[in-house]
């Protein structure tokens, strides 16, 4: 008696340590989340920016039309399209519209809105749809694994992973599809596994489970459309342990998701296919204000430059490998080989885990059949259409855990492969809108040049801001451009460059430019620079090319001059960069730029180290070559930004100027 009385006290003792190290791990969990949202910034990609516009425009103009949010350069995005007019996202408008559903209240309740308090409203929005239905999420996992695992190291190292060491858990911090649909795989897999267990017992599971995982099973299927396979296999097995409960609550609450899915979508598009679907057509290319959509010459990633071969390779163990990035995955393989060959410890398990490999399977060939979309889910730390399947994953990993897990080797080479993927996870964090840390160690390696874009090469070298020099076809309508800044204290500042054309100077022909900075206190500084024709074209530095007439203003020192031309107070060289569209104000609006780009690094007698950089943006169709110019002083140490200036050019005379002299 006394000894069972032992064995009783033990397993009590040992559940309750359980328990005590499952609240601390849940709780270090929620603090390391709640500090990274606390952290992270919206916006941080076009994906997000897409679904944060279409959530603005319900909120604030009660339309899922964004075009006048993506006017707006901080929102703008390459996800959208053009239909009947008007710019929409992309994306299904059935996660944007829950979303904007939640603003509504947190706003009603604290008074925050997009303009006032937005960091503060994106984040609590985050929060609650994103954090907290994951920790509730990781409590069922626990509660899964207490009734299907035999072994205490498996318990806790499954829960361990599905904290902390998927790529789930930085697109917590981020408004996406792929957290919200693995989270509705978790609890669909949850009641699939009460129900299923309860039927091989003989007993009877209440009819509100059967609508739990119709709902669930529906809404993942709504945020992910390959995750339609799961739903229709979720009901079919339903059907052949119940077909009555089946359809009296599996049926009614899917159809809540599903119907609000096609809802939104054809109040959105006026059709039940969400505008994704429309890839490679019209609506995906197309031009807006001058500039054409992103989709009409995709970069980097989008360019589809993989074979099939290597694309599988990549996605398997390369750079946005499911087993290099994550190899605790690894264990899946045994796992599905136990699946096949053997019972689990518990075969209610086993029909699940099959499944689970048969649809990864599946969804994998499948978007290895979308030859035109070889871009690894664009920009992103992971393979982000394959998440929701983490969750049959993470199932398949039990049975492997409890064969090999009292073995001490064992442990440690599957800590070891933890290891590695918690670090894919958090080296992620704040910003899932990034590549992977592998992608990134061989691209700086030179393994991935294919995947570089290459930036055209200047005819000659760029020494100055000024690229070139308008021809003059009528005197009292020279060419001319305006340029608009505002200083850090809130003053506009307009800069006007006029070409007045050769003029001979002392028998030398040289090109006559007027500069004048004027504010709306009146003019600032008016000069008149002539420029020897011939070392502007060789790609002379400034010093070479300007002349100083006799009786020329010198009241700024030569070397000031100089800087003023160059954007920089030394010469140096611009290295050409990549082509781009700069959307202007009206009417010139977009236009075609090159970037280009130059610094250089001072050090005072003082010991205060400078770094300044000039920025430009080059326009062949507008006078003098130039778009924009952005100039920056900056501390090369700490990197902190000193002092940031830009200049956009607001008007001009001329939409399609001739080329230089």
């Amino acid at each position: 008696m006394s000894g069972h009385n032992s064995l009783s006290a033990s397993a009590t003792q040992h559940s309750l340590c359980e328990r005590v190290a499952t609240v601390i791990v849940l709780a270090v969990t929620s603090g390391i989340t709640f500090a990274a949202v606390m952290q992270t910034e919206p916006l941080q990609s076009a994906n997000d920016r897409s679904r944060w516009c279409t959530v603005w425009s319900l909120v604030e103009r009660g339309t899922y039309s964004i075009d006048e949010i993506v006017s707006v350069n901080s929102w703008d995005t390459i996800d959208k399209v053009r239909h009947e007019g008007h710019i929409y996202s992309s994306k299904p408008p059935f996660l944007s519209t829950l979303i904007a559903g939640v603003v509504i209240p947190v706003q009603s309740m604290t008074g925050w809105s997009f303009k006032t308090n937005f960091l503060a409203l994106t984040r609590t929005v985050l929060v609650l749809f994103n954090v907290l239905p994951m920790l509730f999420v990781l409590a069922l996992w626990m509660n899964l694994l207490r009734e299907y695992s035999s072994s205490t190291f498996t318990r806790f190292f499954l829960l361990a992973t599905a904290a902390l060491g998927t790529l789930i858990s930085p697109f917590l911090l981020t408004l996406s599809n792929h957290a919200p649909a693995a989270i509705g795989m978790f609890v669909s897999l949850y009641g699939i596994l009460r129900i299923h267990s309860a039927s091989r017992n003989q007993q009877q599971t209440h009819g509100a489970w059967f609508a739990i995982v119709g709902f669930s099973a529906a809404w993942t299927c709504c945020l992910e459309l390959p995750a339609a396979i799961w739903g229709l296999w979720s009901f079919i097995w339903l059907a052949k342990l119940d077909s009555r409960r089946t359809c009296v609550w599996y049926i009614p609450a899917a159809l809540v998701p599903l119907g609000f899915f096609f809802a939104t979508n054809i109040i959105c598009t006026g059709d039940i296919k969400p505008f994704y679907l429309s890839y490679g057509t019209e609506k995906y290319v197309f031009e807006a204000d001058g500039i054409p959509s992103y989709w009409a010459d995709p970069k980097g990633l989008d360019t589809n430059a993989d074979s099939f071969g290597v694309y599988l390779i990549h996605c398997l163990v390369g750079h946005h490998g499911i087993f290099s990035l994550t190899p605790v995955f690894l264990l899946m393989i045994p796992g599905w080989l136990f699946a096949i060959r053997k019972s689990t410890n518990d075969d209610t398990l086993k029909p699940l885990i099959q499944t689970g490999g048969v649809i990864t399977l599946i969804v994998l060939a499948f978007y290895l059949t979308r030859f035109d979309n070889y871009n690894y889910g664009g920009n992103s730390v992971a393979l982000r259409w394959l998440l929701w399947l983490i969750p049959f994953w993470l199932v398949t990993l039990i049975p492997v855990l409890d064969t090999f897990g009292d073995r001490r080797r064992f442990q440690i080479f599957a800590t070891i492969l933890l290891t590695v993927s918690t670090y894919s996870a958090w080296s992620a964090w704040p910003n899932p809108w990034q590549h992977p840390w592998l992608f990134t160690l061989m691209d700086d390696a030179g393994w991935l040049d294919q995947y570089r874009e290459v930036p055209p090469l200047f005819e000659k070298p760029l020494t100055s801001w000024i690229r070139s020099l308008p021809n003059v076809t009528d005197e009292k309508s020279p060419p001319w451009i305006e340029l608009t800044s505002v200083t850090p204290r809130g003053t506009i500042v307009k800069r006007k460059l006029t070409g007045h054309g050769t003029t001979q100077i002392n028998g030398e022909p040289l090109y006559h430019l007027e500069i004048h900075d004027s504010s709306l206190s009146g003019t600032l500084r008016e000069q008149n620079f002539y420029i020897d024709i011939a070392s502007f074209e060789r790609g002379d530095p400034p010093d070479k090319f300007i002349v100083w007439p006799e009786g020329s203003d010198l009241s700024r020192p030569r070397k000031m001059q100089m800087a003023y031309f160059q954007g920089l107070p030394h010469s140096r060289t611009f290295r050409p960069g990549l082509i781009s569209y700069l959307k202007l104000p009206a009417p010139i609006n977009g236009v075609r730029t090159q970037r280009a780009a130059s610094q250089v690094d001072l050090k005072y007698n003082n010991g205060t180290a400078r770094r300044f950089r000039c920025d430009l943006w080059l326009a062949d169709e507008i006078p003098f070559g130039i778009a924009q110019i952005e100039t920056t002083v900056s501390d090369p140490r700490r990197g902190d930004i000193l002092l940031k200036e830009r200049w956009t050019v607001t008007a001009t005379s001329l939409k399609s100027p001739e080329k230089n002299p």
